[in-house]
């Protein structure tokens, strides 16, 4: 409407100008004087034109420029049809026809724009967005009757407005074509227009946009206009009806009623989006109306389509009312919303499920003033879970936030917490899950040394609450207790929490206190401080932290401090007291993050007390970048028991593998590499010395570099190898991994001593090791796992075939072989382990069988090879296949496999021992076997006649047990000749 009067005024004062050079003079550039000095000559009103030409019944105007309270009004050409007589004599502009084209109306200065003071009389100050709405409201409702008598019949307007609907944002340029007459006393005008225009770089949140419609204008009297009604369809020139907004909008006012009555209602797709009605009183100035709204994420869609929304609804309705001329504004009304997958909008309100919140509020804003009488806010889930209400009025000043409260010595603001789920808490803690019962509390807000004090009226507590993190159980069954307190003002802001306790079963299990601050200004850190301690006995007995299983102990205690700032350090310690002093622990930590995110940090640990103490050092740095977590780790120590070791990794260990196929490989996502160095690794076994090695993860294999260590002088070196995962295999995981070659002294590798004190191998042996598995998970690639270990030696003794078979032979009469046997003297003699009063010369008389086992015994009782390879693979179990054993001398050969058990809580030498031989023979030994009759007539590959039957020893490898090989021998030796004499 304004517009309208503004184009009406300026019309008028044409129509009269050129009636006056009408009647006075008819020349063109008398008229063109007389109308600008007409200009010139009104208050408040300034304009130049290029020329008018006035006639009967019509007016020509080129260049006009004309300026009015800050707008500028730049015409190419006007062109009106009017009779010049009745708007000069009796003040009646009956306007048959008005073109005018290429204009500009220029309100980026003009009292409607944000930031200017307005016409006279419109509030000032507020918000920006406040001042614009404010201005515009003042200047629709702050008109007056036309100064003449006046009709409107046929129009055809089309130009260009800029706004400045913000500051400091560029001018909007919209295109206004306008169409249409019939308006005059009694009748209604019905006009068509068209709008577009592009208002992004005015700060406005609205595109390229086009409107479409009719405006019906009534006048019920020669000078006013008693109704508008403005009906349009808007689009963003998308070509989507999604994206369509039906305007319809109108104002009307009853003579003599002093009053006019203002409705807007927005629409989409049938749908009332928005309605507001007015009512301005005209004796008082003041303005009340209502307001309602009722929005559905359907209705917002077409308008964010880069920016997913939640699914739900937005209602509200309320009332308003403002002072004379908009000085104040006072509202209340209820808001009800309802939304389900706020994921959309952020991860961490994922969990919230669908909620509904209620507010509702009762403010008036006056100035730049904000007085607040009542405001309550209530959120739900499935059931109520908080409340927020204001227990006294307060006002808050927009220039300085300074907030003035009714009683400043009163709380200002309640909040209940009814059953607020700790699972909608997870979101925020990272990979940390919360579940289990619902908190409750009740938390209260006051002002204090000028800022805000927050205490709890109650204690926030929840009930049989588990925390988990990646799958695993952290604490299970707690009930959590926690009373925060915080400040906040113009010296800065400060959290404590004093305590937060956690129980099981009834009994105290933990308890902590802390608080963080930070003081006022710019770039100041945050400053964390806290303690705690806990009761790992009653955490044992209900079972509240089955993650700290690893951590045996009667008590823990820490504390924790951090400096958090443009860089981050940190320091904490941890001591467990145990049942026992040699398992306590204790350590401290102190780490530094950058600002790109990096960690370092290093934490001496010792574990137990004493001699058998373990004192390690954890180094490193770790971090995160575009192809994930990363670290880079060292351990060290002097001096390390193997099962301090194992504890001291357990909270770092993964979760134990599902029976199913891993996806993912154990270690995550994480790249980088871990490097150990321990000077003794002390176990149950026995010590391991120098152990050590590099570990470089990548994202789908770890690689070992440099592995080492093992028993003192038997220690593995050169250990390399890799754990690859392939998701797509069947058997995701495989091992692969090989040591150094070694030399060991044959002795150290096989049974301690032989019979006699003389050792059962001599020689040096070569030991080569590889290392193989797979798995579908890592305790499936455990279980799959094995070492192959090849021994070789390429000179030695090997006293395994040596056997005792004198005392199982019977006595008898003296002869001359056993008189020429009795001359061997003690060397062979205990070598065959021969009674001396059984083969004495003169007392015993032997067969040609038994002399052959005898000089059998003597032959084999120390063999030099010249070839010897074991191939022995130790499996998942632990126990040793032996798969290939092989000797070669220039007249045994010996062929075999066997198995050393493995038993637990016995060493290597006391493992039970089951090997199978097969000997072959040539020359002198074969000649022996053959008379002794335990030839067979087949050969092997090579040409060694083989034995008749295969030989079996067991025993203990410490401890070899040849029985089977004994009796073999003492059969054949005492065996019927042919003709029935017995041998011996």
């Amino acid at each position: 409407m304004k517009l309208l009067r503004i184009l009406l005024t300026c019309l008028a004062v044409l129509a009269a100008v050129a009636a006056v050079l009408v009647l006075v003079a008819v020349a063109p550039a008398f008229q063109t004087w007389a109308a600008q000095r007409a200009l010139t000559g009104r208050p408040g009103l300034q304009g130049t034109l290029g020329s008018v030409s006035a006639g009967f019944g019509e007016v020509d105007v080129e260049d006009l420029h004309m300026e009015a309270d800050g707008a500028v009004l730049t015409l190419p050409s006007l062109k009106a049809k009017l009779s010049l007589t009745s708007a000069v004599v009796r003040r009646r502009v009956l306007v048959r026809s008005l073109v005018a084209k290429g204009w500009t109306l220029d309100l980026t200065r003009a009292g409607l724009a944000a930031g200017a003071s307005g016409p006279a009389g419109a509030p000032s100050g507020g918000p920006p967005a406040a001042r614009v709405v404010e201005a515009y409201l003042h200047a629709i409702l702050g008109g007056r009757e036309l100064p003449f008598d006046g009709s409107l019949d046929g129009v055809d307007l089309e130009g260009d407005i800029l706004l400045a609907p913000l500051p400091g944002r560029a001018p909007a340029r919209v295109h206004l074509a306008v169409r249409g007459g019939g308006m005059a006393p009694g009748h209604e005008g019905e006009f068509t227009f068209e709008v577009s225009g592009a208002l992004a770089d005015s700060g406005l949140p609205i595109g390229a946009f086009a409107a479409r419609g009719s405006l019906h204008a009534a006048m019920d009297s020669p000078r006013s206009v008693n109704r508008v009604r403005v009906d349009c369809e808007v689009s963003d020139n998308s070509g989507s009806a999604q994206r369509n907004l039906s305007l319809s909008a109108e104002i009307a006012s009853a003579r003599g009623a002093q009053e006019e009555t203002y409705a807007c209602t927005l629409g989409r797709s049938g749908r009332r989006l928005a309605t507001v009605l007015a009512v301005l009183h005209g004796a008082t100035r003041r303005l009340d109306g209502t307001w309602e709204f009722d929005l559905l994420d359907s209705d917002l869609a077409p308008y964010v389509a880069d920016h997913p929304l939640p699914r739900g609804s937005l209602a509200g309705h309320g009332d308003f009312r403002t002072g004379a001329d908009l000085a104040s504004l006072h509202a209340s009304g209820a808001l009800h919303s309802s939304a389900g997958g706020l994921g959309a909008v952020a991860p961490c309100l994922a969990p919230l499920g669908t909620v509904t919140l209620d507010a509702r509020f009762d403010a008036t804003r006056d100035g730049r003033t904000i007085r607040v009488d009542s405001l309550s806010v209530s959120l739900a889930g499935s059931r109520p879970v908080a409340a927020a209400r204001s227990l006294q009025a307060f006002t808050l000043d927009e220039r300085t936030d300074a907030l003035t409260l009714s009683d400043p010595r009163a709380d200002l603001l309640k909040v209940s917490v009814m059953a607020l789920p700790l699972s909608w808490l997870s979101g925020l803690t990272g990979k940390v899950t919360l579940a289990g019962g619902d908190a409750s509390g009740e938390l209260l807000i006051r002002s204090e040394n000028g800022g805000f004090g927050l205490r709890a009226g109650a204690p926030l507590a929840a009930a049989g609450v588990s925390v988990l993190r990646a799958g695993r159980t952290l604490g299970r069954g707690l009930d959590l207790s926690l009373s925060p307190a915080a400040e906040y003002g113009p010296g800065g802001w400060r959290v404590s929490w004093d305590p937060l306790a956690a129980s099981c079963a009834g009994r105290r299990v933990a308890t902590a206190k802390g608080e963080a601050s930070r003081p006022a200004g710019a770039d100041q850190p945050i400053t964390v401080t806290a303690k705690w301690e806990a009761d790992m006995d009653a955490a044992s007995a209900g079972h509240a932290a089955p993650a700290l299983g690893w951590m045996t102990g009667r008590s823990a205690s820490g504390d924790f401090s951090a400096s958090v700032g443009a860089a981050t350090h940190v320091d904490a310690t941890l001591a467990v007291a145990g049942h026992d002093p040699a398992h306590s622990l204790s350590a401290s930590v102190g780490a530094d993050l950058d600002p790109g995110g990096a960690v370092t940090f290093e934490a001496p640990v010792r574990m137990g007390s004493g001699p058998g103490a373990s004192d390690i050092s954890i180094k490193g740095t770790s971090g995160a970048d575009s192809g994930g977590p990363w670290v880079d780790l060292a351990v060290t120590g002097k001096s390390v028991a193997l099962g301090d070791l194992l504890r001291l990794a357990a909270p770092l260990a993964p979760a134990g593998s599902a029976p199913g196929r891993d996806r993912t490989p154990f270690w995550g996502d994480w790249t980088g590499r871990v490097s150990a160095s321990i000077g003794h690794l002390r176990s149950d076994d026995g010590e391991l010395v120098d152990v050590g090695g590099t570990f470089t993860l990548e994202h789908g294999s770890i690689e070992l570099e440099g592995g080492r260590g093992g028993p003192a002088g038997h220690a593995l070196t050169g250990v390399k190898g890799s754990v690859e995962f392939d998701a797509s295999s069947e058997h995701p995981y495989s091992l692969k991994a090989t040591a150094d070659g070694t030399e060991a002294d044959a002795a150290s590798l096989f049974a301690p001593a032989h019979r006699g004190g003389e050792a059962m191998f001599e020689g040096k042996f070569s030991v080569a090791r590889t290392f193989t598995g797979y798995g579908k998970n890592l305790v499936d690639l455990e279980g799959r796992s094995q070492e192959e270990l090849r021994l070789t030696s390429t000179a030695g003794i090997v006293r395994l075939l040596a056997a005792d078979v004198a005392d199982a032979l019977p006595e008898a009469p003296s002869s001359p072989v056993s008189d020429t046997l009795g001359t061997v003297g003690y060397a062979v003699g205990s070598v065959v382990g021969a009674k001396r009063n059984v083969l004495d010369s003169g007392k015993t008389s032997l067969s040609k069988t038994t002399e052959a086992v005898l000089d059998l015994t003597y032959q084999i009782s120390e063999i030099g090879f010249d070839k010897v390879s074991i191939t022995a693979v130790r499996g998942a179990d632990g126990a040793i296949l032996l798969a290939g054993i092989e000797m070669i001398s220039p007249e045994v050969r010996l062929l075999g496999t066997g198995r050393i058990a493995c038993k637990k809580g016995l060493s290597l030498p006391g493992q039970a021992l089951s090997v199978d031989l097969q000997l072959s023979a040539q020359g002198k030994t074969a000649e022996l076997l053959s008379k002794a009759g335990l030839l067979s007539p087949r050969r092997d590959e090579l040409g060694y006649a083989v034995l008749s039957q295969a030989l079996h020893f067991g025993g203990t490898v410490a401890h070899i047990d040849a029985g089977q090989w004994t009796d073999l021998l003492v059969k054949a030796a005492t065996r019927k000749e042919a003709g029935g004499k017995k041998g011996g």
